[in-house]
């Protein structure tokens, strides 16, 4: 009887994970949801994503597979914590290295912004050149990177000042089945105002049961004159987490 118990469980669990993989971003996890978060779980998780064609999911569950017993424990435990989203928030508000204790075992939480920027001439132009700038904000725990939100905006400016928008592009990696995030709007392809280009856009995240029911709002923008003259902004909507001002990169 109890073999057929968890053979039962086992395969409730196998289809809790594919009916999730397929409905994540439609739906709400709940707390008997991440009552059933374990390593194993994780893992088929991640297999089905790798499975869909995400490339990065299998460099994440190699990192995984690496981790110790207790860290892998602790790792699981902290994705389904309340702590996530607020590693996430912290982040936004210019936190960098972060410790979250979890049952004994320290989950070492980095928040990382990366910039990339290219400068270069479109074909048949000679007044203009053309600049493509981008912006990602990661969350890492343990080396592992679980959740990305990037903006990628292009304009042309005549090297001195902006003259002609020409994208906006919103991209985000989650590996953190609690949580859920999805590209909100964007300001598309931009705009020019003062000599600067202005391009931005919103995400919304949102996890409940075990991580707490909170519900954000974040955004990226970037404005620009030139290559070597260009900003970043990062808002939310928690009241707790102020504006990150205009910063260069």
């Amino acid at each position: 009887m109890t073999r057929r118990l968890n053979f039962m469980k086992s395969n409730l669990l196998l289809l809790f994970l594919f009916s999730f993989s397929l409905f994540y971003s439609n739906n709400i996890v709940s707390a008997s949801d991440a009552d059933v978060l374990t390593p194993v779980a994780y893992e088929k998780y991640l297999q089905t994503l790798i499975n869909s064609g995400d490339i990065g999911a299998k460099e994440t569950l190699t990192k995984f597979n690496n981790l110790e017993n207790d860290q892998q424990e602790a790792f699981i435990k902290f994705l389904a914590s309340p702590h996530y989203l607020n590693a996430l928030q912290a982040g936004l508000n210019g936190e960098n290295d972060l410790t979250y204790n979890m049952d004994g075992t320290d989950v070492k939480v980095e928040i990382k912004g990366e910039d990339i920027v290219n400068n270069t001439s479109p074909q048949f132009s000679l007044a203009a050149t053309q600049t493509s700038a981008s912006r990602s904000i990661t969350l890492e725990a343990f080396g592992i990177d679980t959740t990305t939100i990037t903006l990628t905006v292009n304009w042309e400016h005549n090297s001195s000042v902006a003259v002609r928008p020409l994208s906006v592009t919103q991209g985000h990696t989650n590996r953190n089945p609690i949580l859920i995030l999805s590209e909100q709007s964007s300001t598309h392809p931009g705009y020019v105002s003062g000599g600067y280009y202005y391009g931005g856009g919103k995400w919304k995240m949102y996890a409940t049961g075990a991580a707490g029911a909170i519900s954000d709002t974040v955004g990226i923008d970037i404005k620009g004159t030139t290559f070597q003259n260009k900003y970043f902004s990062v808002y939310s909507s928690h009241p707790g987490i102020p504006n990150v001002t205009w910063a260069k990169f």
